[in-house]
Parts: C-alpha cells; sequence; structure tokens
C-alpha cells in the first residue's frame, strides 16, 4: 500500500486547508476514485505526491491539482505532462490550482488569474 509512503508528504498541504478536509477524508477520497493519487520517487524513496480532483463546471470541466507536498517539486514538473495528458483523456478543458503565490514562479507558462482570498466566519 502506497498511502504510507505519500501521507507524510501530504499532510502540511491538507493542514493548511482551513478545516475542509483532515487525512482521513483524504484517504476516502482517492480511495472511492473522487480524487485521483499521484507520486514521484527518486528510485529510492518517494519524494512527491499530489492528489487531483476533477470539478465539473456548468460550462467547462478542470482538472484541480488539489493536495501537493514533497521535496524537490522543480525536478518533477515534467510529471506535469503525464497529469496533463489523464486530464485530456478525461475530457478536462484546463488544469487549475489554488495554492500559495510561490507557485506562479515555479509554474512556467501558467496563467494567474484570480487570487484566493478566505475569510473565516
Amino acid at each position: 500500500m502506497v498511502w504510507p509512503l505519500v501521507i507524510g508528504l501530504l499532510k502540511p498541504s491538507v493542514d493548511r486547508n482551513h478545516g475542509s478536509m483532515n487525512e482521513r477524508d483524504l484517504y476516502e477520497a482517492v480511495i472511492s476514485g473522487d480524487e485521483q493519487l499521484w507520486a514521484g520517487s527518486d528510485g529510492a524513496k518517494v519524494e512527491l505526491a499530489l492528489t487531483t480532483k476533477i470539478v465539473q463546471y456548468p460550462r467547462n470541466r478542470s482538472l484541480l491539482l488539489h493536495n501537493i507536498g514533497g521535496a524537490n517539486l522543480s525536478e518533477y514538473l515534467s510529471f506535469l505532462k503525464d497529469i496533463e495528458s489523464w486530464g485530456k483523456e478525461n475530457d478536462c478543458d484546463f488544469v487549475e490550482i489554488y495554492g500559495r503565490k510561490g507557485w506562479a514562479k515555479i509554474l512556467k507558462g501558467w496563467d494567474a488569474p484570480i487570487v484566493l482570498l478566505r475569510k473565516k466566519l
């Protein structure tokens, strides 16, 4: 089972989601197929883990990069091509990410049309 190898990488992302989801919720979403788990390895250990989720909007369909964690992220950017291909195969019109501003520096060629602002009520 791969889950024990990736949850430590995904936990910081889950912890930053303001209580929207916990580790168990993410596990259940992956097991049910609501989210897809992707992992990158250097051959000896898993260094990157992320989940994706298909979001159906009224007029289009998106593949959301939902939870991302790990080390050496820039070394795994080529991995995004596989994820984008999977999104196309599943009729997604685009890929999106909600993340910190630092992602805009890493993801060359991506637009940042919005900034997500959140206030706890």
